[in-house]
């Protein structure tokens, strides 16, 4: 299954909500085990370990601030694990389109 280039362009590209969601898909446990794991796809985003603990909170308990920690963790993911990323990015579409 293909996304809508002009459905992404709509209701992804730039809507903060959106990638939020697709970045907690991305990072559930089910995608932990067939890719990199969260400590790991960290630490190759380029985080610190401090800004990896304040994603895992706001992933398990939707707390913190930290909105750049989560963009580049993003843009890591949609970059160097693309096949992660359009997994998710599918599974998103597919509860936009139930």
């Amino acid at each position: 299954m293909e996304i809508d280039r002009e459905w992404y362009n709509h209701y992804v590209d730039g809507n903060p909500e959106a990638e939020e969601r697709i970045l907690k898909i991305a990072l559930c446990r089910k995608y932990q085990k067939d890719y990199t794991d969260i400590d790991t796809v960290c630490k190759a985003a380029g985080l610190y370990p401090p800004e990896a603990e304040a994603i895992k909170r706001w992933k398990q308990h939707g707390i913190g601030d930290c909105i750049n920690e989560r963009n580049r963790l993003l843009s890591y993911i949609q970059y160097a694990e693309c096949e992660r990323y359009n997994k998710a990015l599918l599974n998103y579409y597919r509860e936009c389109n139930r």
